[in-house]
């Protein structure tokens, strides 16, 4: 498990599967994840993650966060994992849902990706993370550069959704730019 401040994050497992595909199904969240009309069965659902659930595929890997709780047993809120980890260049695209709307806007998303990133740079030795994420989705615009995201370009038009085209941002970390930010402390030495 990792711990944030607020989150924490671990495994998927059969019992959450119920919170994601509510997550799935709810056209407001998937609003932001720029797919507001996709659905999935809960058979869907099963399939994708399939009997390992959280089990990494060597490129992508998925996790649940919760509340803060020492056991993961807190309140189920969202999902954070790499999609394309690259071991050779030492990067990753992540992706992150805050499915719970009651926890939007209220520093969750920041914490669990600060606590995600010190596992990425620390644990996986990555010299850089980067995301996409839409330009009409401000308060992850927000919460990204607060947790020292800088913008490296433009996908111009990139996604058609309500009608119209929106760019895409593409944002990244580099791992000098986090441990400076985040200064790591060994468990257990405090």
């Amino acid at each position: 498990m990792i711990h944030g401040q607020l989150t924490t994050l671990r495994a998927i497992e059969r019992e959450d599967l119920d919170a994601l595909w509510r997550w799935y199904n709810d056209a407001e969240a998937m609003y932001y994840w720029a797919e507001p009309h996709k659905t999935m069965s809960r058979e869907d659902l099963d399939g994708r993650y399939g009997a390992g659930l959280s089990a990494s595929t060597g490129r992508a890997h998925w996790l649940l966060i919760t509340t803060r709780d020492e056991a993961g047993r807190g309140e189920t809120i969202g999902r954070i994992g790499y999609v394309d980890l690259d071991r050779r260049n030492r990067h990753t695209e992540i992706a992150l849902m805050i499915g719970e709307r009651d926890y939007w806007g209220r520093g969750y998303g920041s914490d669990a990706l600060i606590a995600y990133l010190g596992y990425l740079f620390h644990e996986l030795n990555l010299h850089k993370v980067w995301l996409r994420v839409e330009a009409f989705n401000e308060r992850a615009l927000r919460a990204y550069e607060k947790c020292g995201f800088g913008r490296d370009g433009v996908f111009r038009e990139h996604t058609f959704l309500g009608g119209r085209y929106y760019d895409s941002i593409i944002m990244s970390i580099l791992e000098d730019d986090f441990r400076e930010r985040y200064p790591f402390v060994a468990p257990g030495t405090r």
